[in-house]
């Protein structure tokens, strides 16, 4: 009866390319997915005007500080939304509005 690989998945596993294996067949390297790639050439991209293509400026603790303070003042004034309108969706934009101003104010 022959044998099955899995009953030699140890003696496969440690084979090197060239090695018999036990069910007789010779070892093969096993290639890489993109051992055969193509080269590309790295270009720069241009700057743009886009918010969210324009690197990080660094800020300092007292700005990040600052920029906290208003982002949590900002989250107040949605709670004021939330309790006078009853609508998720406007307090849903608010946090979002407020979220996206306190990353602009720490640069991102």
């Amino acid at each position: 009866m022959p044998r099955l690989p899995a009953e030699d998945g140890l003696a496969i596993w440690f084979a090197r390319p060239g090695d018999v294996l036990p069910d007789g067949t010779i070892a093969t390297p096993v290639s890489t997915p993109l051992g055969d790639a193509q080269a590309f050439e790295y270009t720069p991209d241009a700057v743009s005007d886009e918010v969210q293509d324009l690197a990080a400026r660094g800020v300092s603790e007292l700005d990040e500080a600052n920029c906290f303070a208003g982002y949590e003042f900002d989250l107040e004034q949605c709670n004021f939304v939330r309790a006078m309108t009853q609508d998720p969706r406007a307090y849903a934009m608010c946090k979002q509005t407020a979220f996206q101003n306190y990353q602009r104010c720490r640069g991102f």
